[in-house]
């Protein structure tokens, strides 16, 4: 993700956890949810065999389709261009990832955010221990920090990585 949409994300986070006294605990938890939506959401990774001009996909790339994008360059410029509708299409997103995850059903915010979480985190590791063609620059210190912030046991962040 670039830091441009990074601190797009937070400068949200934070307008949202003003009104509703949540947020994401961590910037590792923030990772966590970006890759979530790529992944669930977005079909991320495309597979390598994709034609031109998508031979290569980012997580920002299926960032942008799962907001509805073509890919990152037009999520860029359509989000500069305008803002709110930018945050429109997060809140849609957060709202589908947790529908995506069943958490939509649970009454307690805090433990709506812990059930996605815990299922992005499953999500995460799955498809990328059952997918040869995972690409390298997918940051696996990110998902090892994320899980150890998360709790999980240091020998299952092993086993994940």
């Amino acid at each position: 993700m670039t830091p441009k949409l990074i601190e797009r994300l937070n400068r949200l986070e934070a307008g949202q956890a003003g009104r509703t006294g949540q947020g994401l605990a961590s910037h590792e938890l923030t990772q966590v949810w970006l890759r979530a939506v790529a992944i669930a959401l977005g079909g991320y990774p495309r597979p390598q065999s994709s034609a031109p001009p998508h031979s290569e996909d980012s997580y920002s790339d299926g960032f942008a389709r799962a907001l509805g994008y073509a890919d990152h360059d037009d999520m860029e410029a359509q989000a500069e261009a305008n803002p709110e509708e930018w945050g429109q299409r997060i809140e849609r997103a957060d709202a589908a990832l947790c529908t995506w995850y069943g958490a939509d059903a649970c009454p307690d915010p805090q433990s709506c955010s812990s059930q996605v979480m815990t299922a992005a985190l499953n999500e995460w590791a799955g498809a990328k221990a059952q997918n040869p063609d995972w690409p390298e620059a997918d940051d696996s210190g990110t998902l090892a920090r994320a899980l150890a912030a998360y709790g999980v046991p240091a020998e299952l962040t092993e086993a994940r990585t």
